[in-house]
């Protein structure tokens, strides 16, 4: 068979990925999903070993797994969120100290990093 299909509510696309081809290699093509249904879409023929395999993975999928690259976008966004904080809560009316002021410019620095590179956001 070229592809499965499977029911699942909720998935994360490169999480749910990732392990399809840590467990089957190049014989995955990608993953693709619609209105609960999740198709994996394989390179060649799969077997019926390799199907039930593939059909196994997506069953047991946890949709709240992160992958490497999200686990560091939140700690980005969440330390961005802490420095927003900061910047907010300073007194324009007097020189910043050297602490608040390199806060500052990280915050500035990250903002505009993002904005030229929404990648990394």
């Amino acid at each position: 068979m070229d592809e499965i299909d499977v029911r699942l509510a909720a998935l994360n696309p490169p999480v749910l990925d990732a392990a399809l081809r840590a467990a089957l290699g190049d014989l995955i093509a990608g993953v693709s999903a619609a209105r609960g249904q999740v198709r994996v879409h394989f390179t060649r023929r799969a077997g019926e070993s390799e199907a039930r395999l593939a059909r196994q993975i997506v069953e047991r999928h946890d949709d709240a797994e992160l992958s490497a690259e999200q686990r560091d976008a939140r700690v980005r966004a969440q330390q961005m969120a802490a420095l927003e904080a900061d910047v907010a809560a300073l007194d324009w009316s007097t020189p910043l100290a050297g602490a608040m002021l390199e806060r500052a410019l990280r915050w500035l620095l990250l903002r505009e990093l993002g904005r030229a590179r929404p990648d990394i956001e």
